[in-house]
């Protein structure tokens, strides 16, 4: 994470009313786009807030990878002009079922990091 964070071109975090982090994303640049993510939010709604300040004022494509269960998110960001390119799959080795999840990620670094 720490290397990630060196890599992104900017950073969003989401604080509650006492200042505490309840979110944040980030912005990477690759050869070919922007990445978003990850994004973490206590929920959809909040998880956009991040992708719209982590997209303002770029030109270049976007991507964001969504966490595959994430459809509130999902529409959303349709909503915004995202196009679904593809729906990777979940794998995993070794693992059945797969671990449980706290329910905030809500878009993931890159598909590269599995």
């Amino acid at each position: 994470m720490k290397s990630r964070i060196q890599q992104a071109e900017k950073a969003v975090v989401l604080q509650n009313e006492q200042n505490k982090m309840t979110g944040y994303g980030l912005a990477v640049r690759t050869p070919s786009n922007i990445v978003i993510g990850p994004v973490v939010a206590p929920n959809a709604e909040a998880a956009m807030l991040i992708i719209d300040e982590l997209a303002k004022n770029y030109k270049e494509k976007l991507r964001i990878d969504l966490s595959s269960h994430e459809e509130t998110l999902k529409k959303l960001v349709e909503n915004h002009g995202f196009q679904l390119q593809n729906e990777p799959p979940v794998m995993a080795y070794g693992v059945n079922p797969l671990p449980a999840r706290q329910g905030n990620l809500f878009a993931i670094a890159a598909q590269a990091f599995g």
